[in-house]
């Protein structure tokens, strides 16, 4: 199902047809949000807490993993404050990439060379994304996964099978 929904992600960043499909899909709904933020709801703290509650209920699906990895390394210490200190530094090596987005996305759309970058790299984004989703359908990601396994060095499968 995740394999699908990344080809359908690729077609739509690589079709202009079905990116203007989705725009007006999702249209009213993207209106109605900016006109909940334009009148200021989620100004202040409370305001930018909800968003950040939004935003981790909508990525918890796909950092449930790395999470539950951090959370077992963490527990693994037996140390309260050597967990304490590995969940706090795996939060800001999450909330880090976010933050530069988040500052980063402004600058970048003001900057007509950038935005030009920008819309170029859409489409090989979007065939980047369907490659990756036909090799997840057909399984070819555990042929991946094998080859890399079997051309890193020993000590590097070790450390990654530790985890």
């Amino acid at each position: 199902m995740a394999a699908a929904a990344l080809v359908i992600t690729g077609l739509i960043l690589i079709s202009s047809r079905l990116q203007a499909m989705v725009s007006r899909l999702f249209g009213p709904m993207s209106r109605r949000m900016a006109s909940v933020v334009a009148k200021g709801r989620f100004q202040g703290l409370t305001g930018q807490f909800f968003l950040g509650s939004l935003l981790g209920a909508l990525w918890s699906p796909c950092v449930g993993p790395t999470f539950g990895a951090a959370i077992g390394l963490a527990s693994e210490s037996g140390v309260k404050g050597e967990a304490l200190f590995r969940m706090l530094t795996f939060g800001v090596g999450a909330a880090v990439p976010l933050l530069i987005a988040g500052m980063g996305a402004r600058s970048i759309l003001r900057r007509p060379r950038l935005r030009r970058f920008t819309l170029a790299a859409k489409p090989v984004m979007g065939l980047m994304i369907i490659v990756l989703g036909v090799t997840e359908l057909i399984g070819g990601m555990e042929m991946v996964e094998q080859l890399i396994l079997t051309s890193l060095p020993n000590f590097w499968v070790h450390m990654i099978t530790l985890i």
